[in-house]
């Protein structure tokens, strides 16, 4: 079966201890709706041992439809379980029901037990329809009526507006079972039902429900609510703000709008929003008055105005107390809502919470900025406006004290440069008004008022005691002098000339210079910019000095000779710089000199050559010469070799150390037995010419070693050097030992050879 609702089943057992209907008892009515289900069901349970004879059942209106003995009564319309007699179901099936299965149904056992049961079938009622008034105005009675067909057993009727239930008024049922059922509802309404829906819901016991709604048009005056856009009554001073008219009207098309300001009409004001641009200076009363095809209705607003503190000091921006005197200020504040709070503020600390400010005995420390703040709550924010006073203390200024920027020691500085002197005042120490400067050397003053004195251009003239002085109108103080001496910088008067030649017949040969300055200067000299130390076993100095006109002259002398050497020789070749310096610095001018040693030329070499009979020989021949050598040639028997089938010659001129260097070589292809013997190397310059004589010899053993010197050592290792002797034509090899111990075995050809070696200590 179908239940189109909450089914409830009455079943009456009359029962005892021993019954044997077991089915467990219910009350209410099984609703069926008509049409919809075709089945009935009653539920009838007995016990296995009852006598299925004894089972009858049966309904008030038709009498018995069934009976265990003989089955159904009534056609195939009522049938139990077939199984009944084993199961004890004896319940009832129904089928076809109709409106007329609508009835008291009984299952009984013999005569003492007995179930009833009730059976409804029912039609549902059909959907409703609303009628409501053709206009309806707010406070005026409105009648609303809603009606529903075929409904089975009589519908009921239920009114609410919004979410708000109302008693119907009055109701009419149905002339016949499923007629025209008729509910009327009669109210009075107000704005605030306007678009709300009036709904009627339609029910019967198949508890299924019809609704109809009506949307409400309440027609009613303007409801005028006047507000600032913010929503609050209160505005800042001066700052622009909108008033609005907010209105609720129906119908909503209005017929005027009307401004006014203290009850004065704003002409030209039509719109429901009011702008106040740049605001208002005092309270104000807005009225927005509006009207309807209802009637006419108004809003009123009351707008106060707040604004933020406007502070003053009875002293205004700035004033000015001596030393040790008091100090009184009074503060005042206009405001709208009144002032909460006052307090006096200096150095971000606060000083007092009050209007009055008293400060006794001040110092100069007290003086600076006093700023006094007021606070109240404009619009519920606190807020804060200040205004500030300049309190000056006025106070003669502190002891100086006189220094130099970049100081020299012993005060010492460089004429011809720039000096700055500082007065200084410790921190707080300027007075009040700020002490003006003065400047003196000696008892004159110079030129200047600031706290610094700057001289250009310094000369040994401006030498002496400088001091400064602070003054304002209470008082002075004078700093300490300080003595600044200026002296100049040797600067070079007279030197030899930068171009010197010497030669070995050069008699006293010595370089020349002359520098002045204060104090005195120490004059060096240099050799290819290495320092020639003062004990120097290859030169003497010769220095003198004079004091001319405050100035000091200092005249040196470098001569080319000391404990190891007489006259110059090729060594003296180079770059030579005299240069002096004093307590202040260096010179800003040097001596600057070539010298070149002019000799006839010089061979170098072994005046050896070696190589076996039928092996290639070279002869050569590398002399030295300033000027240079203008003739190179190698001899034998007093004939100058040149090119031929056996000889190839080569010439090589190049320059070493500002000295000419020429080489020549003669290459024999396959040394004879009559080449062995002697060859003569001669060289010629402008100042004469030189010969040599050059051995040609067979292979042999090479010359000893010479010269043999310490150059560097570590904790675990030394370096040494010597000069090879002759190799005798074949590589050499150098063997180094220790306390006859074999320590290194080097092979070379130069003539300047270098070994270390490691020695464990």
């Amino acid at each position: 079966m179908t239940l189109k609702n909450t089914i409830l089943l009455v079943l009456l057992v009359q029962y005892s201890w021993t019954a044997i209907i077991i089915t467990p008892p219910y009350e209410g009515t099984l609703v069926y709706e008509n049409g919809q289900d075709l089945v009935g069901y009653l539920p009838c349970i007995m016990r296995p041992t009852a006598d299925s004879g004894k089972i009858f059942w049966s309904r008030a209106n038709g009498g018995t439809i069934y009976s265990g003995a003989g089955g159904s009564l009534v056609g195939e319309k009522y049938s139990v379980d077939a199984n009944a007699a084993t199961t004890g179901n004896y319940s009832l099936v129904i089928k076809n029901l109709n409106r007329n299965d609508s009835d008291t149904y009984r299952c009984q056992y013999s005569a003492d037990e007995t179930l009833i049961g009730v059976i409804l079938v029912a039609d549902a009622p059909g959907q409703p329809t609303i009628s409501a008034p053709s206009q309806i105005t707010e406070d005026t009675p409105s009648t609303f009526s809603c009606e529903s067909t075929g409904g089975y057993p009589n519908p009921t009727f239920t009114w609410s507006i919004g979410n708000q239930l109302y008693p119907e008024t009055s109701y009419t049922a149905p002339s016949v079972d499923g007629g025209l059922a008729v509910s009327t509802l009669d109210v009075t309404l107000t704005h605030a039902d306007n678009r709300k829906e009036v709904k009627c819901d339609v029910t019967n016991e198949l508890q299924r429900t019809f609704t109809a709604t009506h949307t409400l048009d309440v027609q009613y005056k303007p409801k005028v609510t006047v507000k600032l856009d913010g929503g609050i009554s209160v505005v800042l001073q001066q700052s622009s703000f909108e008033v609005v008219c907010s209105v609720d009207a129906n119908p909503q098309e209005l017929k005027s709008i009307t401004w006014k300001k203290n009850s004065l009409v704003l002409e030209g004001e039509s719109s429901l929003t009011l702008s106040q641009p740049g605001g208002i200076v005092l309270d104000t009363v807005y009225e927005c008055e509006v009207e309807n095809s209802i009637d006419r209705a108004n809003g009123v607003l009351s707008v106060s105005v707040h604004y933020a503190p406007k502070v003053s000091i009875d002293k205004g921006a700035v004033m000015a107390v001596n030393e040790s005197t008091n100090l009184e200020l009074n503060c005042n504040a206009d405001a709208v809502p009144s002032v909460v709070s006052y307090r006096w503020v200096k150095d971000g600390a606060v000083m007092v919470r009050a209007k009055r400010l008293a400060m006794n005995s001040m110092t100069r420390e007290m003086a600076g900025i006093y700023t006094c703040v007021a606070s109240n709550q404009p619009l519920g924010v606190t807020t804060s406006r200040n205004e500030s006073i300049q309190v000056h203390v006025n106070y003669k200024p502190e002891q100086p004290t006189l220094s130099v920027q970049n100081p020299e020691p012993s005060n010492i500085y460089r004429a011809g440069g720039t000096i700055t002197f500082h007065c200084i005042l410790p921190d707080g120490g300027y007075g009040y008004p700020t002490a003006m400067y003065q400047w003196f050397r000696y008892d004159t003053q110079l030129t200047g008022n600031s706290s610094e004195l700057t001289i250009s251009a310094t000369r040994y003239q401006d030498t002496g005691n400088y001091s400064c002085t602070v003054a304002n109108l209470l008082g002075s103080k004078q700093a300490e002098t300080l003595h600044v001496k200026f002296y100049d910088v040797p600067e070079l008067i007279s030197s030899s000339e930068s171009q010197i030649n010497f030669t070995r017949d050069s008699v006293q040969p010595s370089l020349q210079c002359e520098f002045y300055g204060v104090p005195k200067p120490q004059v060096s000299w240099y050799f290819n910019d290495e320092l020639i130390p003062d004990d120097s076993s290859k030169y003497s100095f010769n220095n003198s000095y004079s004091l001319v006109d405050g100035f000091w002259s200092s005249q040196s002398q470098l001569l080319f000779s000391g404990s190891t050497r007489t006259q110059v020789d090729i060594h003296d070749i180079g770059s030579y710089k005299c240069s002096a310096k004093s307590e202040i610095g260096g010179t800003n001018t040097e001596g600057q000199f070539a010298v070149d040693f002019h000799f006839t030329p010089e061979v170098m070499g072994y005046g050896k050559a070696a190589a076996d009979v039928g092996e290639k020989a070279t002869i050569t021949c590398e002399v030295l010469g300033l000027p240079k050598v203008t003739s190179l040639d190698i001899l034998r028997d007093g004939n100058i070799i040149t090119a031929g089938p056996r000889y190839n010659v080569t010439d090589i001129n190049y320059n070493v150390d500002a000295t000419y260097k020429q080489h020549k070589s003669v290459t024999i292809d396959s040394v004879r037995p009559t080449d062995l013997g002697e060859y003569e190397c001669r060289a010629v310059n402008s100042l004469g010419r030189v010969e040599r004589t050059i051995t040609l010899q067979e292979s042999g053993a090479p010359d000893t070693p010479s010269h043999l010197i310490l150059t560097g050592k570590t904790w675990d290792s030394i370096d040494i050097e010597w000069n090879p002797g002759f190799d005798g034509g074949r590589v050499q090899n150098f063997i180094v030992s220790k306390d006859g111990r074999q320590l290194n075995t080097i092979s070379a050809h130069s003539t300047q050879l270098t070994s270390k070696c490691f020695i464990y200590v």
